[in-house]
């Protein structure tokens, strides 16, 4: 048995600055990834999708270069060239994550770790498959123990129940991020950090991007929502704008505001539901809707 004053589960970005501060204190460290060091942000998150921000940002600066005095003529965005100088950004931002690991003396597992007890860690040595859940396994195990033991498993892409998971035209944050050919069409659900990054990156590389509004289900008696939509449509983008406020409960209120602009040709389309359902009352809802075309 390996004996560590501390266990880290998982590599992303707060596992490995444990790590590193721990180290700092004169602690000895073990850090077990079961995939890629640096997790979701540095593979499939914040670094993929700020170098591909950068290039859907050039690629809009010369769409719109006559804006500005200067004429071009045949622009043409090689996606494949961007996926190999995001690949490249990647790969060189996990190899200087696993050097500063290294740099302080942090010994790193590669495979899936499983508690035992309040201070012991078996390591089944191997890496997580292409799939995302399975494993394969080496077949050797380590036993780690520590006085501590620091859970920083990360994150999983989630897809809502009514959706069939095994779509093959279905894909996750994570697989959209590592795509090596531009999707012709792609349909987005949710508009959080990510649903917006992947709008504004696929939509000015020349993919025709539909986004898709939000819910509320209001299932207290008295509860109140808001929604309020806004929606920008540039060329070779359709964006739904609106939202869907199911009341599931009596003495229930919400409001829908939506502004839409549509622009070059882009398409916003107000889409909206108030479902009140049976047997409830006192239930109000306000709706207001304002578009503008450019």
């Amino acid at each position: 048995m390996r004996k560590f004053d501390a266990i880290i589960l998982g590599a992303g970005p707060s596992g490995i600055a444990c790590a590193v501060r721990l180290s700092q204190l004169g602690q000895t460290v073990a850090i077990i990834e079961r995939d890629l060091i640096g997790g979701i942000c540095t593979n499939w998150g914040c670094t993929p999708s700020k170098a591909m921000l950068e290039s859907a940002r050039v690629a809009r600066y010369v769409r719109e270069s006559n804006h500005y005095g200067i004429s071009h003529r045949g622009m043409k965005i090689e996606f494949g060239r961007v996926a190999e100088r995001r690949d490249k950004i990647v790969t060189d931002t996990r190899q200087d994550q696993i050097e500063l690991l290294s740099h302080y003396g942090v010994e790193t597992f590669q495979g899936e770790g499983e508690l035992l007890d309040n201070h012991t860690v078996l390591v089944k040595h191997g890496h997580l498959n292409i799939d995302g859940e399975s494993m394969s396994y080496l077949g050797n195990k380590t036993e780690l123990s520590a006085e501590t033991i620091v859970i920083a498993s990360g994150s999983v892409p989630v897809v809502p129940q009514n959706i069939n998971a095994k779509d093959s035209t279905l894909v996750s944050s994570n697989r959209l991020i590592s795509m090596r050919n531009l999707p012709e069409t792609l349909t987005i659900i949710g508009a959080g950090l990510f649903g917006l990054e992947f709008a504004t990156i696929f939509g000015n590389l020349g993919s025709k991007v539909t986004m898709k509004y939000p819910s509320v289900y209001l299932m207290g008696d008295g509860a109140h929502g808001e929604i309020l939509s806004i929606a920008l449509a540039g060329k070779g983008q359709e964006q739904d704008t609106g939202g869907k406020v199911i009341h599931g409960a009596s003495n229930t209120s919400s409001v829908i505001t939506s502004k839409s602009i549509s622009k070059d040709g882009g398409i916003a389309s107000y889409r909206g539901l108030i479902q009140v359902n049976d047997g409830l009352r006192n239930v109000k809802s306000h709706v207001v809707c304002d578009a503008l075309l450019l």
